[in-house]
């Protein structure tokens, strides 16, 4: 969030918003913030800006409570507490992603039960971790299979979490001018269906290479538009699917949803 642009924002959360602002601005990893809500508390830079957009959002924010924990003693990373019990993320700064996944729930368009997810993203683990603890993994029979070279920060996420032994990371790089095509890495998975989700940009104009009948495999897929390229909407309604998409509040980005 820029600093003047955004104050609004920290005026929704802070009594002493002006003084966060600055603060936060500074990527001050101790700031004392006295909450519009009459609590008060020592936060991280990350996590006083995700309060902030959960509560200039409330109706997005419905299953996520930041001030119920303190503060994490472990640099760069934060609790709070989702619907479905107490996280930890790490490394957060200037991720997007995290508000997409948590406050505004994204990701829930693929949520369900006993169905496989083809997961490709370049965040810290937000995605895997949002898959592995909701609804769709309650049976733990069905399998996620991860795809993100930011392994080392998604790596990190999935351990602190416990959640580590529910995706199963392939060693694939899926992204423009690789080889590598889906057919290949479902062939070589056992993915015969299910569910794809795409969050890189160096990997949604990937698509554009595959067959329809591969992707027809996917029932929903689900794709994280950077590039705002109308030849992923024509691809995918080709392929028979039929098309929404969902704008973000807070930035430009855009989310393709596609169904059989």
């Amino acid at each position: 969030m820029g600093l003047f642009s955004n104050i609004k924002k920290y005026k929704s959360a802070y009594k002493n918003y002006i003084t966060v602002a600055f603060e936060a601005n500074r990527k001050k990893n101790r700031i004392i913030l006295s909450m519009k809500n009459g609590k008060r508390a020592i936060w991280n830079y990350e996590k006083t800006n995700l309060y902030t957009l959960s509560t200039f959002y409330p109706e997005s924010s419905k299953n996520i409570d930041f001030y119920t924990f303190e503060d994490t003693k472990l640099p760069n990373c934060i609790n709070f507490r989702y619907k479905t019990g107490p996280l930890m993320m790490c490394g957060l700064d200037n991720d997007d992603d995290f508000a997409d996944v948590f406050i505004f729930e994204r990701l829930s368009f693929l949520t369900t039960k006993n169905e496989d997810i083809l997961c490709i993203s370049e965040d810290n683990g937000e995605s895997f971790i949002y898959f592995s603890i909701n609804d769709y993994s309650t049976n733990n029979e069905s399998k996620i299979f991860g795809i993100n070279p930011n392994k080392e920060n998604a790596n990190k996420n999935l351990k602190i979490n416990d959640i580590e032994k529910r995706i199963k990371l392939l060693n694939y790089e899926y992204k423009n001018g690789s080889d590598i095509k889906l057919k290949t890495i479902m062939n070589e998975n056992n993915i015969n269906s299910g569910y794809l989700f795409i969050d890189s940009r160096n990997s949604e104009d990937k698509i554009l290479e595959e067959e329809n009948e591969i992707l027809k495999k996917f029932s929903k897929i689900q794709i994280k538009v950077y590039n705002k390229n109308n030849l992923l909407k024509v691809k995918l309604e080709n392929a028979g699917f039929k098309l929404n998409t969902v704008k973000n509040p807070h930035n430009e980005i855009l989310y393709l949803n596609a169904e059989i």
